[in-house]
């Protein structure tokens, strides 16, 4: 079982962009994590917000495109929300999904946003330039 108490730890530390401590604390819930399929997701998810903090630049990373504020981690937890609950996906995409809408609970609930590294300037055309063309 993840500690929920820990996660919340990881989640400000990478909101914080504390990398070698987050990974000090992932090796702790790793530990403690079990071979469910839906903690199985929630790992992955962990891990990958890792990486992205790490490759904060690289405009192919999805959370790495958006500028985030109030307003954009609203949306953001939204959508993993949806995710997360919809039982047309599997156990592991759930958990995936919900590790995702928990940190960024964690982001909105500190503000954590002011300490991420802002998207690149192609980043924000590419994000723009696909608000332009997706259908209403």
């Amino acid at each position: 079982m993840i500690d929920q108490t820990v996660v919340e730890k990881y989640f400000t530390l990478i909101g914080e962009r504390r990398i070698s401590e987050a990974e000090r604390e992932l090796q702790t819930i790793r530990e403690k994590s079990d071979s469910s399929q839906w903690e199985k997701g929630y790992m992955k998810a962990l891990e990958g917000l890792l990486l992205t903090q790490k490759s904060a630049s690289d405009k192919y990373i999805y959370l790495a495109r958006f500028n985030l504020n109030e307003e954009s981690a609203k949306k953001l937890k939204m959508e993993f929300t949806e995710h997360a609950l919809n039982e047309l996906h599997g156990e592991y995409d759930r958990g995936y999904f919900k590790a995702l809408s928990d940190y960024v609970d964690i982001l909105e609930k500190n503000a954590l946003w002011n300490n991420k590294v802002a998207p690149t300037a192609e980043a924000e055309i590419e994000i723009e330039e696909k608000k332009e063309t997706e259908p209403i």
